[in-house]
């Protein structure tokens, strides 16, 4: 989570990928939000022309903050445009590790950044727990060998243990202590349990609006967003669904009718708080019976490769095709950040709605709550700045 200090006065623009509340900008008293979308090319232009075996590596380098999403959807759509397949066992590590990275990424934010915002004290300590039992199964399923090097084949996910029963216990410990198993009682253990996220939930849902905003529905798939990637390759700047609406990345949108409905009951903070509580389940549920959702890989034309890969945020998605040296020709990718970050979507009419009187506390959690991935400032401007 990245937070500028609240009230502070915005008199440069904001970097690429930010979006600033400016509180009292109309008579109502209503923030003004504004967006200014992700250089979405600089990634494009690092890429083409690298030789594709070097892209995975390299695109995790270019776009840290996603973890190894990035270079495991290189890995797969650089193989389905050479027209390969990994075996079996080095698909369901890929999907593995994609999937016990999530885990860390919803570690990280019980242990780190969810205890400040209700005045308690972080736990490094289980942060640090998670981080070392993943790198412990990265390195037990691969044989110390790199996942995105094109060669790396992993071993059964087996030879995980014991890192992955670590990595299971990190995450019950600081994300689901207490909680059911059965994702319809989630809601129950968020109106009574200690936990940061419980209270999170319950916190936002004693303050949540009358009625809670209508749900816009997810990324299109793969097929289509490939499609769209190759025609408008800076569709990834600022994606919007065919009708320029905003879609739901998050988990949120991958819910049931019946759970998103009671998740949304809590108000726009309190059902993504929810929804990560969902998150959090359905992901220890994969790691412990060894089977995480697998990578989804196309190869829509001969010489050309797409991939998605489900993060804690929502889709990662990328296009490429090679030219016949085997280097990258075309790159296009979509990040989930930048479908949270539609100016109309429900990011931006939260924080919109942020009171007045409590714009630092309350914007924090409506922050939290939508984990958007790029800096966000909540600004009072002064006299003559805009």
């Amino acid at each position: 989570m990245m937070v500028a200090t609240a009230f502070a006065t915005i008199r440069a623009v904001p970097r690429p990928g930010a979006i600033v509340a400016l509180r009292g900008e109309d008579p109502s008293g209503r923030a003004r939000v504004v967006f200014r979308p992700a250089r979405g090319g600089d990634v494009a232009r690092a890429l083409v022309g690298r030789p594709a075996a070097a892209a995975p590596r390299l695109l995790r380098a270019l776009l840290p903050a996603q973890g190894a999403a990035p270079g495991l959807a290189c890995l797969a759509a650089v193989e389905a445009a050479r027209g390969e397949a990994p075996d079996r066992d080095t698909r369901a590590a890929r999907a593995m590790l994609a999937l016990a990275e999530t885990a860390v990424g919803l570690v990280a934010h019980a242990c780190l950044d969810w205890p400040p915002l209700l005045s308690a004290t972080p736990d490094a300590g289980c942060l640090r727990y998670g981080r070392a039992a993943l790198d412990t199964l990265a390195a037990r399923l691969w044989a110390l060998a790199d996942p995105r090097a094109p060669a790396a084949r992993a071993r059964p996910g087996r030879a995980g243990e014991p890192a992955m029963s670590a990595l299971i216990e990190a995450l019950q410990r600081a994300v689901l202590p207490r909680a059911p198993a059965d994702p319809l009682r989630l809601a129950g253990w968020a109106a009574r349990d200690a936990a940061p996220l419980a209270r999170l939930a319950r916190l936002a849902r004693s303050r949540a609006p009358a009625a809670a905003a209508a749900l816009p529905p997810p990324p299109p798939p793969l097929p289509a967003l490939a499609a769209t990637l190759a025609s408008d390759p800076g569709f990834g700047r600022a994606p919007a669904l065919a009708d320029g609406g905003p879609a739901e990345p998050g988990t949120l949108a991958r819910l049931p009718a019946p759970l998103a409905a009671e998740a949304l009951g809590h108000g726009p903070a309190g059902a993504r708080f929810l929804a990560t509580a969902h998150l959090a389940l359905a992901v220890l549920e994969g790691l412990e019976r060894l089977a995480p959702p697998p990578l989804e890989v196309i190869a829509p034309a001969p010489g050309v490769g797409a991939a998605r890969v489900e993060g804690m945020r929502g889709p990662f998605v990328l296009r490429l095709a090679l030219d016949r040296a085997g280097r990258i020709a075309e790159f296009a990718a979509v990040v989930p950040t930048a479908w949270m970050l539609h100016p109309g979507g429900p990011f931006a009419a939260a924080l919109a709605a942020l009171p007045g009187t409590d714009l630092a506390g309350a914007g924090a959690r409506v922050i939290a709550a939508f984990d958007p991935g790029a800096p966000v400032a909540l600004a009072r401007p002064s006299a003559g700045s805009g």
